[in-house]
Parts: C-alpha cells; structure tokens; sequence
C-alpha cells in the first residue's frame, strides 16, 4: 500500500508495537505495511500532538514492516505525548516523501556516519543491503 503523496491527505498508521530503546527514545511499529524505498522519510501527526513532523523510516522494505525510530525529551509536551502512546493507537502519517537513499546502482565501498536518531535512514538502507547480499563493502 502507496500512502497518498499529497501535503495534506493523511492516512491513519495503526501502532502495532512499540519497543522502547531507552527512557526518550522508542520505536515505533505500524500497519499497514505501505512501499517505500530504504532512507525515506514520513510526515507524521501524533495524537495530542498539531505539529507535523518528519521521521525518516528505520525499517527496511525487506523486513515487511514499517517503522520510526523517535527521540523526545520527557520534560516536554511532546516527550509526555510519546511516552503515553500505546499499540493499539494510530498517528496521522502522509508520504513516504524524500530522494535520500542508495543510488543506483550501489557502489562499493559506501560510508555512512550519523549521530542520534540520524543514524536511521542509514539503519535501513545498510538493512536492505545485507538482505539483498550486494556486494557492497559497508
């Protein structure tokens, strides 16, 4: 499933889980499942929340998953809105949006270097290069 490409249609994402990585950050698992290319982004509105908001996927399209890696502050209106989220809750989600991904085609060697949450749109795309086995030096 394509989510509409359209900066004001939205479509209800399904928390499906929620794995916490530590007291500020967590990530977040939804269905359905949409296509997507490894180091895209969502636009999304969380519950409570009237800010849209940019989170690059963390899955890769070869997990059959969907998913955003976020870190908040819990002293922060919205650090308390993500910390009470629960599976069973949808966010608003538009996209998948962004050209920021593996070329075509992948050359060998590739670097990456990220810090924080900004290591995940590198997460998937390393993900989709061992999943596919590219001879590529990581």
């Amino acid at each position: 499933m394509a989510l509409p490409s359209s900066s004001s249609v939205f479509t209800a994402l399904l928390i499906r889980k929620i794995s916490p990585l530590n007291d500020r950050t967590a990530t977040f698992f939804f269905d359905p499942i949409f296509h997507y290319k490894p180091g895209q982004s969502l636009q999304v509105i969380f519950p409570g929340d009237d800010k849209k908001r940019y989170y690059a996927i963390s899955s890769s399209p070869t997990e059959g998953q969907t998913a955003i890696t976020v870190k908040w502050e819990p002293e922060t209106i919205f650090g308390g809105i993500l910390s009470k989220l629960k599976v069973g809750e949808t966010i608003q989600a538009n996209g998948p949006w962004g050209s920021f991904g593996l070329p075509d085609p992948v050359p060998s060697p590739l670097y990456f270097l990220a810090g924080g949450t900004g290591i995940t749109p590198f997460r998937s795309m390393i993900k989709f290069i061992v999943d596919h086995k590219l001879p590529v030096t990581i």
